[in-house]
């Protein structure tokens, strides 16, 4: 994790590094206009608003497409096609904009351990996905139930999760 959020740092910033593989693997990445993008949006639900936030590693709002980096030793297409933070990006989007977004990727950025260490391998792949309003619907309700559980808690529980949960 300290890793890919080096790299997200470096994406983000721009910032030029000595190590040559970094910089190998910058110009292998998808460009996106934004970084970091925020999100808000919202879903109204049974007479409640239920607040919706994400942040798109890439994002550009002229074409309606959205980017997810990731690094690790492993991602696959159907490990793609089943990441359900892409499918709530997507819903986050769905309810900002009425529309889905015209192009979703998850951009892997492989890596390796050498000695300890985590390093890139030079890797890229992007795996290109779709949702639709299916998932749509199977995100509606996946927040619906995290959102009643949410409610359910105590205000002590509700602190005890924000404040003292080791992870």
């Amino acid at each position: 994790m300290a890793f890919g959020k080096r790299i997200a740092e470096i994406l983000e910033t721009g910032e030029q590094t000595e190590d040559e593989m970094i910089e190998q693997v910058k110009t292998l990445l998808p460009t996106y206009s934004r970084r970091e993008h925020k999100l808000w949006s919202r879903y109204d639900t049974e007479g409640e608003t239920i607040p919706l936030f994400c942040i798109f590693d890439g994002y550009d709002p002229l074409g309606g497409r959205i980017g997810e980096f990731k690094t690790g030793r492993y991602w696959s297409q159907q490990m793609a096609d089943d990441h359900g933070q892409l499918t709530f990006y997507t819903f986050v989007y769905w309810k900002k904009y009425g529309r889905l977004p015209n192009e979703l990727a998850l951009i892997w950025i492989e890596t390796q351990e050498i000695a300890g260490d985590i390093r890139p391998t030079g890797h890229v792949c992007v795996f290109p996905t779709i949702r639709t309003i299916q998932d749509m619907r199977v995100m509606q309700e996946r927040i619906e139930h995290s959102w009643a559980g949410i409610k359910a808690l105590s205000a002590k529980e509700w602190q005890g999760v924000l404040f003292n949960n080791p992870s």
